[in-house]
Parts: structure tokens; sequence; C-alpha cells
């Protein structure tokens, strides 16, 4: 059960540490995901709430990845 989330979250953490992702902008998608997922849950579209939570997964390692690549590599 937990397999999908956790690759997505280091898909994610991969990238925001692999490319230079300004950490301003992450929290948008983040909340858009949030609200999608609660949506799409509320009308029982399972497949959408999968989707919704593994973007959301992604996206949360993204802004953690990138905040730890700009505190690295900032002195």
């Amino acid at each position: 059960m937990g397999v999908l989330p956790t690759l997505a979250l280091i898909a994610g953490a991969t990238a925001g540490a692999a490319f230079p992702i300004p950490s301003s902008w992450l929290p948008w998608p983040l909340s858009t995901l949030c609200a999608s997922a609660v949506a799409s849950w509320w009308w029982r579209r399972h497949r959408l709430t999968l989707l919704a939570i593994e973007l959301g997964f992604c996206a949360a390692g993204a802004a953690l990845g990138a905040g730890a690549r700009e505190r690295a590599l900032d002195p």
C-alpha cells in the first residue's frame, strides 16, 4: 500500500535536489493537489484520487529537495 507514495516522494525529492526548482512556488501545486484529492475522493473517483495523491507526494518531495538544495548551496 505504501510503495506508490514512497516512490513518488523519492522521485520528487530527487528531482528537487537535482534541478534548480524554486521552492517559493511549490506550495501552490501542493494546495491545489490536496483540494483535488479531497474533491475526487468525495465524488468517489478512485483513480483520480490516487493520481492526485501521488502527484502531491511528488510535489512535496520536490519542495523538500529544493529547500535542502537551496540551504546546502547558499552559505
